[in-house]
């Protein structure tokens, strides 16, 4: 990765020297150093997503989440950033995790910090005056990073736990998707269904947080109970001619069809999944009933 990092540095010194860079800028020259890594690592940036309040980079390797990362711009304190109320509720839900403004870098797991590293110093006119270990420390710093395990969900109340913070997530993003004017017609449409059979005036402003949170948990509990019928393995490496585990695509045919509404909910929200929540699916589809009771 070192020949990586040194090409990195460079794309980021040639954008700062420009004097009209932002951290949308960089975006690409962060991805293609990830990649650089791992053959199967793909880093997913999309800002529909994060104009809703995904972060910034979702980081998979053969389809699975391994881990998120918020990028700011350069210079952005990072110690500021991690007061901020969208960075709390990060490190609450995400057990691995990268806050960073393309030089200095913050690996946390579990909600704490875990390793930090700083690759250069911004100067004035542009020029990035490197550290003496800076290289080293954070391809130290990302190898640990994409190669960490996350803890396995082994009691009931783990499993509880870790569903409350990634749908405590899902709520934030629906909410932040209305409050932007970024739903989708897909999510209209279901609060507009809501509002007609369970709640009259839950479409009215103040009702978001309602809605929000009826839908994140209706969504997670469907995708959990799709996950405890499905008899494959858990998703790895495929091998010649072997089908890949569980997906978002087939919970719609893996919820019981004596549960209607749960299997419609699914099926209609297919499209959704990849707007308004692909990290938090694919997390919760990591979780192994076998394990958990």
């Amino acid at each position: 990765m070192s020949a990586s990092l040194k090409h990195y540095l460079n794309t980021i010194e040639n954008a700062l020297k420009a004097g009209n860079a932002t951290e949308h800028t960089h975006r690409p020259a962060l991805k293609a150093l990830l990649e650089s890594s791992d053959l199967h690592v793909i880093a997913t940036n999309e800002p529909k997503r994060i104009v809703c309040g995904a972060p910034d980079y979702i980081i998979t390797r053969d389809g699975l989440t391994i881990g998120y990362i918020e990028a700011k711009d350069v210079g952005k304190s990072l110690t500021e950033t991690e007061r901020t109320d969208q960075l709390k509720r990060y490190r609450r839900a995400l057990d691995n995790l990268i806050l960073t403004d393309y030089l200095e870098f913050r690996w946390y797991v579990d909600g704490k910090l875990r390793q930090e590293a700083r690759l250069a110093q911004p100067q004035a006119d542009g020029k990035l005056k490197i550290g003496k270990h800076g290289l080293k420390e954070v391809e130290e710093l990302l190898q640990n990073f994409l190669v960490h395990q996350p803890q396995a969900v082994n009691t009931p109340k783990d499993l509880a736990e870790r569903m409350a913070r990634l749908t405590h997530i899902i709520r934030d993003i629906i909410m932040t998707a209305f409050e932007t004017g970024q739903a989708s017609m897909l999510l209209q449409g279901w609060r507009d269904a809501f509002a007609r059979v369970l709640i009259a005036d839950l479409n009215l402003p103040e009702k978001t947080p309602d809605f929000a949170d009826m839908f994140a948990q209706t969504l997670a509990y469907g995708l959990f109970t799709a996950r405890v019928m499905d008899d494959t393995p858990l998703s790895s490496p495929l091998q010649r001619g072997e089908r890949r585990g569980f997906t978002r695509q087939e919970a719609q045919y893996l919820i019981p069809k004596s549960n209607p509404f749960l299997r419609d909910f699914c099926s209609e929200n297919r499209p959704l999944f990849i707007f308004s929540c692909p990290f938090v699916s694919r997390r919760l589809m990591r979780v192994s009933p076998e394990n958990t009771f």
